[in-house]
């Protein structure tokens, strides 16, 4: 039997403790993982393993120094201690700090994994949060075994502006079980969540409602949309601290009736399914997960050309360092346009280029039926690609090195 040992701060929610859990749920039945969090409350994500919880009560703001700096001390201790009686072939970590973390309690014999899912040099913030980051980075993760970067983007992103050596990144992208999305897909809707499809075309974005994710640009783009189609109606699903500040555009745009903010959803996919089209308008991301899950349901997708990944993703035949900066791209396996400037303007301000682009990128999709078939096609055979049963193999040739 091989050990494996992961950290990670939650198995609740975000891109980097989904793709853990996917990795744990896809362990061949020779290894054995244990799990160390932050705390074993409001588990989300499905695991095999065994929970170790640092005993921390769930904060609803993570980012503070003084909480980070308890975490982090504690989370030594105990990585240390099991590290030296656990006799583990891997130790896995995801986010910075777990990462510093599992650098520091290093082991001979057992591999030092650390995996990096955001573009950090957007991620790492200002002021002194991103000074105690970029430091860290640039100090520790050379001293690493291996770098899993989800995504080349990510990958070039430590070698250029964090100075990791390029040999110690290997990209491995983000897997995901297909099978269990379809399953979920065919869920039936409840009958509030019918009503969304009684009318019109349906567009739907999936994420965090935060800065990054930038989906008040999408509104405003749907403002052009509904001129032209008056019956178009938006789907948001996720929830944030930007909740309130977007509601307040929608209304100011006149747009309450076109755009409805579904909160969490604990399966998306089922609502994702039914929908006309996925519109993903982040400023920027280390993969863009939902992509692949939008392709999944059978959605075609339209994008921004975002740092980092969905060049990747839909337009896999490019180069990586190409931006579409005016226009749209009709890529492979969907449409890429410019990413937005991340302002936020007032109602009665015109719509900037960017979100000009997106809304010509919608309406171009909507009224084209035969390219629309053509994408979702196109996007359920990519999806082949991240399969979490191809992916895994990856993974354990790196934590067996």
């Amino acid at each position: 039997m091989k050990k494996l040992l992961v950290i990670i701060s939650t198995l609740n929610y975000g891109g980097a403790q989904k793709i853990i859990s996917n990795l744990l749920e896809s362990l061949p039945g020779c290894w054995e993982a244990d799990i160390i969090l932050n705390d074993a409350e409001n588990i989300v994500y499905p695991y095999e393993g065994n929970i170790i919880s640092l005993g921390f009560k769930p904060q609803a703001d993570k980012t503070k120094l003084l909480y980070q700096l308890k975490v982090f001390l504690k989370r030594i201790l105990i990585v240390g201690k099991y590290k030296k009686t656990g006799k583990y072939t891997a130790c896995v970590s995801g986010l910075t700090s777990a990462n510093i973390a599992n650098i520091l309690t290093r082991k001979k014999g057992c591999q030092t994994v650390i995996s990096e899912h955001c573009y950090m040099t957007e991620e790492a913030g200002r002021g002194i949060h991103k000074y105690i980051i970029d430091h860290a980075i640039r100090y520790f993760y050379n001293r690493a075994d291996k770098i899993v970067v989800v995504s080349n983007g990510v990958g070039e992103d430590l070698i250029q502006n964090f100075q990791v050596k390029r040999e110690k990144v290997c990209t491995i992208y983000n897997g995901f079980s297909l099978q269990e999305i379809r399953q979920m897909s065919e869920e039936p809707l409840s009958i509030k969540e019918k009503e969304w499809f009684s009318s019109g075309p349906v567009l739907v974005t999936v994420g965090r409602l935060s800065r990054q994710k930038g989906q008040w640009h999408l509104i405003r783009a749907l403002k052009k949309v509904k001129k032209l189609i008056p019956k178009v109606r938006l789907l948001v699903l996720g929830e944030g601290e930007l909740e309130n500040e977007l509601k307040q555009i929608t209304a100011a745009l006149g747009l309450k009736d076109a755009v409805v903010f579904c909160g969490f959803c604990k399966n998306p996919y089922k609502i994702m399914k039914h929908c006309d089209l996925f519109v993903f308008s982040s400023l920027y991301e280390g993969f863009g997960n939902v992509i692949i899950e939008s392709f999944c349901c059978g959605l075609p997708c339209i994008s921004t050309d975002f740092n980092a990944g969905a060049r990747e993703i839909m337009a896999p035949g490019t180069n990586m360092n190409n931006r579409v900066t005016q226009g749209i791209e009709k890529a492979d396996y969907g449409i890429l346009c410019p990413v937005c400037d991340g302002l936020i303007r007032r109602a009665d301000e015109g719509l900037s280029p960017e979100e000009d682009t997106m809304a010509d990128a919608i309406l171009e999709l909507l009224k084209n039926d035969t390219l629309r078939k053509q994408y979702a096609s196109a996007g359920r055979k990519r999806a082949e690609d991240f399969d979490m049963k191809h992916i895994i193999r990856q993974w354990l040739e790196v934590m067996e090195a």
